[in-house]
């Protein structure tokens, strides 16, 4: 009785504990994006998951979300802005197209994420 009931705590308090996909997609040569959100917390990460190039965290309250649905198409859109070290980065799409705009003030760089490969969970937040 006591291993069930231990064993119920453990799975209930298990969702608590998970980070939530809030966009991912892979982009070129293995690599991937994705940021997710824990309790009050956003990470970003860009690269392979073995070795990520860049990992970095936003306070819920510094990231900005919006949400649109295309008039024609239908498609639900979102965007996210999350800002590290002087960069912002804008993440966007619908589920069929998205990608990242890294922008420094002056310069841009944008990576486009690979047709079929994107979950976008952020009108679903929003909308």
């Amino acid at each position: 009785m006591k291993k069930t009931f231990l064993l119920f705590l453990l799975a209930i308090s298990l969702p608590s504990f998970a980070e939530s996909i809030i966009f991912s997609c892979k982009i070129d040569n293995n690599r991937k994006l994705s940021v997710t959100r824990k309790h009050q917390e956003y990470r970003y990460q860009f690269g392979r998951d073995d070795k990520p190039e860049l990992v970095f965290f936003n306070k819920a309250e510094d990231v900005d979300m919006g949400a649109t649905t295309d008039g024609y198409t239908g498609q639900r859109m979102g965007s996210i802005e999350m800002t590290n070290k002087g960069y912002g980065y804008s993440i966007n799409g619908t589920n069929k197209k998205g990608g990242v705009t890294v922008f420094d003030g002056k310069t841009y760089t944008s990576y486009t994420c690979k047709s079929g490969t994107i979950i976008n969970n952020i009108p679903n937040l929003i909308m």
